[in-house]
């Protein structure tokens, strides 16, 4: 397979074959520990790939990103394509791709982690460096069904509609359908009931009622949108993907995300503010449906419509990365490497403590789809 590799010269093609991914654990202690906000930005790609395929005129949002203290860090894949499993790449530290068992995006495997349960190495990290957890879902119970051990606060609120959720998991056994079952009708629900509003308003509200139980870690989700699903590849959906639908949903979110980090950096100087995609906008929907651990046929599909392995790997793949240190310290926090979701905590965390080696611990940043290796680090 056609794969992406870093080069002094930027990202270029090689081929190469699939790696395994270590796992290693993680255990430290956070010498600073300033406020963290986490805002996670659906389907949003990086400013090069907004600039050259939707020629979105990005100077004003990069010039307010700059001048605000944000590094940009180009060349940011996800490894992930979909929402689910890129919260849980960031939470858990490691890949989670063999999670991804389709069934009308209900996937169940990853829920309890991104809800603060087993496997979020991250939440476990901050609990030990005596942070508050908070995730905010602006009410929605897609992200997670249960509050687990490391999450401290959310917004959830109770909707009967997840009892339904494990009819559609069609490929577990019956004893698990049970069990799953069994869990959500014994779990008391509710979340925070002083949060409502947009996300500027629940992030106003965050601050007000944690300020005196610094240090917290804050995370939301504002953004665009990817393209609608079923919505087979077709070059004239395309098109208006490209001209009309895409570029205005970034001219929204821009203004949202303006006005959140604004109010941020306002009240709360001090902290690390990250704004990063979950995965890009899919632009070609459904290239891949059918095909699983077969890059050959993957190369067939992407030739039959005359796309190239580059335009999708950016496109499914290349998000924007931009973070914030402390009072807006131009500190770049990469040390030269390729960030990603699975180690973007590990870099933090190392400037932060100033200790390169926690670095030790990264994992490969790779992007997989489907069983296939479509980015990787060099």
């Amino acid at each position: 397979a056609m794969l992406f590799k870093r080069s002094g010269q930027g990202v270029v093609l090689t081929e190469e074959g699939d790696d395994s991914v270590a796992v290693t654990n993680i255990n430290y202690e956070l010498h600073n520990r300033p406020n963290i906000y986490l805002i996670f930005l659906e389907s949003y790609n990086d400013l090069e790939i907004q600039q050259n395929v939707y020629k979105i005129d990005t100077s004003g949002f990069e010039q307010y990103l700059n001048s605000n203290g944000f590094k940009i860090y180009k060349d940011t894949f996800a490894n992930s394509w979909t929402t689910l499993l890129s919260y849980a790449d960031t939470f858990g530290f490691k890949h989670h791709t063999d999670q991804d068992r389709g069934n009308n995006d209900t996937r169940m495997f990853v829920r309890d982690l991104i809800g603060g349960g087993k496997g979020n190495a991250l939440f476990q990290i901050l609990k030990q460096n005596k942070y508050r957890t908070i995730l905010l879902t602006k009410g929605s119970a897609y992200l997670f069904h249960v509050q687990g051990d490391y999450l401290d606060e959310t917004d959830l609120v109770y909707d009967a509609s997840v009892l339904l959720n494990p009819l559609l998991q069609l490929n577990f056994s019956l004893k698990k359908f049970e069990d799953k079952l069994q869990l959500k009708l014994a779990v008391p629900y509710g979340g925070e009931r002083y949060y409502s509003g947009d996300n500027f308003n629940r992030i106003r509200t965050a601050i007000e009622h944690n300020k005196d139980k610094a240090p917290f870690f804050l995370c939301i989700k504002d953004g665009a949108k990817h393209t609608e699903r079923p919505g087979f590849y077709s070059p004239a959906a395309t098109k208006r993907w490209v001209t009309s639908q895409y570029p205005p949903l970034i001219a929204k979110a821009n203004k949202a995300i303006e006005r959140i980090t604004s109010y941020i950096i306002a009240h709360d100087p001090g902290s690390v503010i990250i704004l990063v995609g979950d995965h890009g906008s899919r632009r070609f929907p459904d290239i891949c449906t059918g095909i699983k651990d077969d890059i050959v046929k993957f190369n067939s599909a992407l030739d039959k419509q005359n796309i190239k392995l580059q335009e999708f790997a950016k496109d499914y793949f290349g998000v924007l990365l931009a973070v914030r240190m402390p009072f807006g310290e131009p500190k770049d926090i990469s040390q030269g490497l390729v960030l990603s979701h699975v180690n973007l905590f590990r870099h933090v965390f190392a400037a932060l403590s100033n200790d390169l080696k926690i670095l030790q611990t990264r994992v490969p940043s790779v992007s997989i789809i489907n069983g296939m290796t479509v980015v990787r680090e060099g």
